[in-house]
């Protein structure tokens, strides 16, 4: 091959190789559905919280809570409890993946068990717990965690049911907002489920119990 000739190939297959760089760069953009954060302080409402099932607007539509579990994950190195609360009445909501709707969910980090109090969570500060929502629209999941809130767990049942209330404004572009109150009942991971023939695993006392 002559000089010019190798000269011409070498530029022609830089050429595909930056052709290609720049097809693979754009196909790994992330999707643009994702409600996009907005600049400023999130503020949470003054008052107290409002009685009645947590209700308000999420992604600029109207939300109410109409089905709540939460879940404890105890595996090493995993452990979290998740509070889900839904905007659809589900009949078996353990049995459940996702579900259509809204949805606000608040996962606490962390080994030791729930415990009633009162947590203020600030945006953009490290906290052991977060809260987010997310929306699913067909196919099309949105989403965000960018919140504000006041959680405050009024009563744990005998590790069975959650009473909770709720105030969390979100960092979105149309100001979501939910407060109120919710009641969560247990669900297990599917590591804790008991197996057919073995009894189901022991409960595990809350904090506040007595021994």
């Amino acid at each position: 091959m002559q000089m010019s000739e190798m000269g011409m190939s070498i530029r022609w297959k830089s050429g595909v190789a930056i052709m290609f760089v720049a097809w693979g760069a754009c196909a790994c953009r992330p999707h643009s559905d994702r409600p996009k954060s907005v600049t400023g302080p999130i503020v949470l409402p003054s008052g107290e919280i409002p009685e009645g099932p947590a209700s308000g607007t999420i992604d600029g539509k109207p939300y109410s809570v109409k089905t709540a579990i939460y879940a404890v994950d105890r595996r090493l190195g995993y452990e979290h409890v998740d509070i889900k609360l839904y905007s659809a009445q589900i009949e078996n909501p353990c049995a459940i993946r996702d579900s259509s709707g809204s949805m606000v969910w608040l996962r606490r980090r962390g080994a030791e068990p729930l415990a009633t109090g009162t947590t203020r969570v600030l945006a953009g500060q490290d906290s052991a717990w977060e809260v987010h929502y997310q929306v699913k629209d067909g196919r099309i999941w949105t989403g965000n965690g960018d919140a504000a809130a006041i959680i405050a767990i009024r009563e744990i049942e005998s590790d069975t049911k959650i009473h909770g209330e709720l105030s969390a404004a979100f960092g979105d572009a149309s100001r979501s907002l939910v407060a109120g109150s919710f009641v969560a009942e247990r669900c297990l991971i599917s590591i804790d489920a008991p197996v057919r023939g073995v009894p189901a695993l022991e409960q595990v006392k809350s904090a506040d119990s007595t021994h």
